[in-house]
C-alpha cells in the first residue's frame, strides 16, 4: 500500500502532472521510513583452488649415544623332543541335559582319622544303693480310717 502511494506520486511528479499537496506531504513523510531500513549486505571472497596446506614431516635425527642391541643367535637341536599339544574338542549335543543332574564322585582317602564318639555303655550297679534327696517330697496315699460317732443325749 506504502509502495504504491510512492509509485504513483514518483509517477505523477516525473509526467509533470500537477500533485496534491497532502498527497505530496504524505508521500516525503513516507520516503523517510524508507530510508531507515537497514540493508545487511554479503561480502564472499573467493579462494583459489587448490591452496596451499602445510604438511610437518618427520626428521630422522642421529642419536650420538649408544644404544644396546640385543643379537639373536641360533640355536641347533641335536636330538628330537617329544611335544604335546592338548586339544579341545567341541562336541555336538543333540538331546538337552535334565535338571536336576547329581554327579557322584568317590574321592580317594588316604589316611583315615577316627574321632571318638560318647556311645551309651553298661555300667554294674549295686542294688538297692543309697539316693541323697536334698527336696522334701510329698507322697499322697489313700489311708482307710474308721470314724466313730458317740450320740448324746439331752
Amino acid at each position: 500500500m506504502k509502495f504504491s502511494i510512492i509509485l504513483l506520486a514518483s509517477i505523477a511528479f516525473s509526467a509533470g502532472a500537477p500533485v496534491d499537496s497532502e498527497k505530496q506531504s504524505k508521500a516525503i513523510d513516507k520516503r523517510d521510513i524508507w530510508e531507515d531500513v537497514h540493508v545487511t549486505k554479503t561480502i564472499t571472497k573467493k579462494i583459489p583452488v587448490p591452496y596451499p596446506v602445510e604438511v610437518e614431516k618427520h626428521v630422522k635425527v642421529p642419536v650420538p649415544v649408544p644404544v644396546p642391541v640385543e643379537k639373536k643367535i641360533p640355536v641347533i637341536i641335536n636330538q628330537k623332543v617329544p611335544v604335546f599339544i592338548e586339544k579341545t574338542v567341541h562336541v555336538p549335543v543333540d538331546r538337552p541335559v535334565p535338571v536336576p543332574y547329581k554327579v557322584e564322585k568317590k574321592v580317594p582317602v588316604i589316611h583315615k582319622e577316627y574321632i571318638p564318639v560318647p556311645k551309651p555303655y553298661p555300667v554294674p550297679v549295686e542294688k538297692p544303693y543309697p539316693v541323697l534327696v536334698k527336696e522334701k517330697v510329698y507322697v499322697e496315699k489313700p489311708v482307710d480310717v474308721t470314724v466313730h460317732i458317740k450320740q448324746r443325749k439331752h
